[in-house]
């Protein structure tokens, strides 16, 4: 058979899924359901996050919470727009895509994009401080990364910190040593440190945290290695936003665990 017969037959035989969802009236189960399924490509921009979107005529900007988020596209929706049927898409490097005081940086006004779908939103204070108590921040860096795999924004010579496998709460500041597809090979610095070598660690294990989490958290979570060399590393500062819902997590978990044993 040639290659072009056998071309035909396979694109007749191949499987069309719209077409069988359509047929059944069905919707496909969403990727969230199963957890086999890799997060490594997630592009660090949460379902539920605000963002600033200019509008088209340029003459202001509005806030759109995040929906969902796949790839370079951002499912979104107008905030105080009380109609579901009202998402729309944009590509996460639109120009009108913009992190939060993108506006008041830039002496723009904050202008409903259609006035008659935000009638009960006219006080822009208002508006502002209800935005405010959001707690998912698209950072600028997410937002250059541009809808790739998020964990490229671990560079080589970064700095974190990596927890001591026997104590929980002290951290080793550690150096990034290369970053194949999100895994990481790390390096203790310090001549005390209790890892030697250079080791592997996935870029969401538990035991990585960004530089300077220990002294933000303040006791008992201490770092060690005090002696090493923190001159002309990467500025690793947008990893705090990068991992912000693990970090949640931490925290919530500690909570229970002091209730726990204080009660």
């Amino acid at each position: 058979m040639s290659q072009s017969k056998s071309d035909d037959l396979l694109e007749e035989n191949t499987f069309d899924w719209n077409k069988y969802l359509t047929t059944k009236n069905a919707e496909k189960v969403p990727e969230e359901f199963f957890n086999h399924i890799c997060k490594s490509e997630l592009n660090g921009i949460e379902a539920g996050s605000i963002l600033e979107i200019e509008n088209d005529d340029q003459s202001g900007y509005w806030y759109a919470i995040v929906c969902s988020s796949k790839d370079v596209l951002l499912n979104l929706h107008y905030f105080g727009d009380d109609n579901d049927q009202h998402n729309f898409t944009l590509e996460v490097n639109s120009p009108r895509i913009h992190s939060l005081n993108w506006g008041s940086e830039n002496d723009k006004k904050l202008v409903p994009p259609y006035p008659e779908r935000f009638s009960r939103f006219s006080n822009p204070k208002v508006i502002k401080e209800k935005v405010e108590d959001c707690e998912h921040v698209v950072s600028n860096a997410v937002l250059q990364m541009e809808g790739n795999p998020i964990f490229n924004i671990f560079k080589c010579d970064m700095l974190v910190e990596v927890q001591d496998k026997e104590y929980p709460y002290r951290v080793w500041i550690s150096k990034v040593l290369k970053n194949i597809g999100g895994r990481l090979l790390l390096q203790m610095q310090g001549i005390e440190s209790p890892e030697k070598e250079p080791f592997w660690l996935f870029y969401l294990n538990e035991r990585v945290f960004p530089l300077g989490w220990a002294e933000q958290k303040g006791l008992p979570w201490r770092v060690m290695n005090l002696d090493a060399d923190l001159e002309n590393n990467i500025d690793s500062s947008v990893l705090l936003n990068l991992l912000k819902i693990r970090l949640r997590i931490i925290d919530l978990d500690e909570i229970k665990f002091t209730t726990q044993y204080t009660t």
